[in-house]
Parts: structure tokens; C-alpha cells; sequence
């Protein structure tokens, strides 16, 4: 995607889990160390300036991260990414940030509920929807 050295690509949310309607969007997560220094927003410009330069396109919601902030696993979005996620292109980096995702759930750490996640933090639980 328009020079960006990608680490990672996946479809995520309701077109990853098979619930998607006509009119859905695609939520993208693409995985890249050129966006390290970049915010949010100036990562989404760059993402979406590439996306509609490839010509007719579908509407798309994207996510940029770096390799480092996938495997930091320090934001709920990025959960729901690897739950769900079907990766278009994939280094190796998702599969590990996954692995580890999934060791997570499997020791009860993270867990699925209802509009959120519910994480475990030792005696007591916190809840982050």
C-alpha cells in the first residue's frame, strides 16, 4: 500500500465474523513500522489516500499500527482485531501477536462479554467495554 512496508494486513469486524449487511464498511488493520512517529489521524489519511488511489473501492474504516503496538496488545481495538481477524498478508507478526492473544484468553487473563472484554487484573476483575 503506497510504499508502506507491511508487516500485516487483516479484515476485521463484521466482515471477518460472517454478520456484515450489503451496506457494511471493511475494517482493515495494516500493520506497518513506517507509521512509528505518525498519530492516528495522519496514519488514516496516508491509509485511505492509498486506498482510493487504487481506483474503485469499497468504503473502508482503516487502523494503522506498528508491529510494536500489535504485540503491546494495549488497546481494546485491537482485541477485537486479533478475535476476528482474517489476515490478507501476514509476515508472521499477527500470528504471534494471536498466539499470544489466545494464551492470553486460555489462562482466563482476557475474556469475551458482551460489547467488551472483561480482564482479569489478580484478586479482583476490572471490566473494559
Amino acid at each position: 500500500m503506497a510504499g508502506l512496508r507491511l508487516r500485516a494486513v487483516a479484515v476485521f469486524g463484521s466482515r471477518a465474523r460472517g454478520d456484515d449487511l450489503r451496506e457494511s464498511d471493511y475494517d482493515l488493520a495494516v500493520v506497518s513500522d513506517d507509521f512509528k512517529g505518525l498519530n492516528s489521524y495522519e496514519r488514516r489519511v496516508r491509509l485511505n489516500e492509498a486506498w482510493h488511489q487504487a481506483g474503485p473501492t469499497a468504503p473502508a474504516d482503516f487502523f494503522g499500527l506498528t508491529s510494536h503496538e500489535l504485540l503491546r496488545m494495549d488497546r481494546l481495538v485491537v482485541w477485537d482485531m486479533l478475535e476476528d481477524g482474517r489476515p490478507l498478508h501476514d509476515d508472521g507478526i499477527w500470528e504471534q501477536a494471536r498466539r499470544e492473544f489466545r494464551r492470553l484468553k486460555a489462562a482466563g487473563r482476557i475474556t469475551a462479554v458482551p460489547g467488551g472484554w472483561k480482564v482479569a487484573e489478580g484478586p479482583g476483575d476490572a471490566q473494559k467495554t
